[in-house]
């Protein structure tokens, strides 16, 4: 376990608050800190902070893409 460090870096904290879709964040955050404080590396934490944003805003591009495509369409 991790003595020096137990808080993960603060701005990976405040991504992972701010654009980890609201349904999943809960979960993935509690999942995410648990692992951090049995030993994982703030690389660690980094990296799947990112895939979690990156997973969550690919999700969301699939439930909208029509919406998103109709929006790009209609730009004068």
């Amino acid at each position: 376990m991790k003595t020096e460090q137990s808080h993960p870096p603060a701005l990976a904290r405040w991504f992972l608050r701010r654009m980890c879709p609201k349904r999943n964040r809960e979960a993935i955050t509690g999942d995410l800190l648990e692992s951090f404080r049995e030993g994982r590396s703030d690389g660690w934490f980094w990296r799947q902070d990112l895939v979690a944003i990156l997973v969550g805003a690919s999700s969301q591009l699939r439930l909208h893409w029509t919406e998103i495509c109709l929006a790009a369409q209609a730009r004068p």
